[in-house]
């Protein structure tokens, strides 16, 4: 089932729904060199209506014809939106490309990667590791799939020998999840893109007055969850806005302090 999109989740980041792509792949490894794509799973929008497309791969044969699909579409697209994609994804595929001589220009793609653009606010959210399961925990998300992407490489390989129907499905619970995941976390993502577009370059408690504004904005018109107020610290015995508020304002002290905060938005 796909995470529903509204329109304006997806304007905060100045983006229209026909010009983005989400995706996510499966590998029986970290080298391209060692290694096959088995599955390549992406959302998009067409016709009104978000579409999702898994495509699986039965033999490592049919690698080639997966990433020939998935190129076909990247055409018509100006914004790539994955999840630590940037470090892993996107080479890998662009790897595979190359070796078998397809024309795949990336040139005219705009990457979003939601892990960089959370990774600058760890100290805030105070997640250790910021992996997307994590942050789907963080805002309230729970999958089915309970196995780790190392498990499905195993899964994968006993699939090869013995066809076993829910060990396909396994596999493609895995992916679709991931997409899932990564779109739930959008409205994260735009709230922090508010905070930086709006909220850089104003000093101290205005600062975090303004950031709990446009909080309550993307709070009430994009549904980021109750989950992530819950985390904050004071945020029980303290209220809801006061919570958030004071917990920012020391927080964000403390990035000044470092100069952290403006370092992060112009790197």
């Amino acid at each position: 089932m796909i995470v529903h999109l509204h329109l304006h989740e997806l304007k905060y980041l100045g983006i229209k729904p026909e010009e983005c792509l989400f995706f996510d792949i499966e590998t029986t490894g970290l080298s391209w060199k060692t290694s096959y794509l088995y599955l390549l799973g992406i959302v998009y929008y067409e016709n009104g209506h978000w579409k999702k497309i898994l495509w699986f791969s039965q033999r490592p044969s049919e690698e080639k014809e997966i990433l020939s699909n998935f190129s076909q579409l990247l055409y018509e697209k100006k914004y790539l939106i994955h999840y630590n994609g940037k470090t892993f994804d996107v080479p890998y595929l662009m790897h595979k490309y190359t070796f078998y001589q397809m024309n795949q220009s990336w040139e005219h793609l705009t990457q979003i990667d939601f892990y960089q653009k959370l990774l600058i606010y760890k100290r805030i959210l105070k997640i250790d590791g910021m992996k997307q399961k994590e942050m789907e925990q963080f805002i309230g998300i729970h999958r089915k799939d309970p196995y780790s992407g190392k498990d499905l490489i195993t899964m994968y390989k006993n699939y090869l020998v013995s066809g076993e129907n829910n060990l396909q499905q396994a596999l493609l619970l895995h992916n679709s999840e991931d997409i899932d995941g990564m779109i739930a976390l959008l409205p994260l993502v735009c709230m922090l893109q508010i905070f930086q577009n709006d909220v850089v370059g104003l000093a101290g408690t205005t600062a975090v007055n303004a950031f709990v504004d446009r909080f309550e904005i993307v709070k009430e018109n994009v549904g980021v969850r109750d989950h992530l107020f819950q985390r904050l610290p004071g945020n029980k015995a303290a209220g809801i806005n006061s919570g958030v508020k004071s917990v920012l304002l020391a927080e964000l002290k403390k990035f000044r302090a470092e100069i952290r905060l403006q370092q992060a938005f112009t790197a």
